[in-house]
């Protein structure tokens, strides 16, 4: 995972700006895993709330606790 707290531009919208960035590797034989990692991410992202912690966030600690805690799952 990771932030830019300023943001990064889309590439077709000036106005929109990213500010977490997820990269995933998985074997080609462990789909269902990798679809159970995606899920999860959305779930945790599709809250602003989240999305607010992980952008504040000062490491790498508190942004694995975030992922791990129960109300996220």
């Amino acid at each position: 995972i990771g932030i830019s707290r300023e943001g990064c531009p889309e590439a077709d919208d000036d106005d929109t700006k990213n500010k977490i960035f997820v990269l995933s590797l998985c074997p080609k034989q462990a789909e269902e895993p990798y679809l159970q990692f995606v899920a999860h991410v959305a779930r945790i992202l599709s809250d602003e709330k989240n999305i607010e912690k992980i952008v504040a966030s000062k490491n790498a600690a508190e942004i694995h606790r975030l992922f791990s805690a129960k109300t996220a799952k």
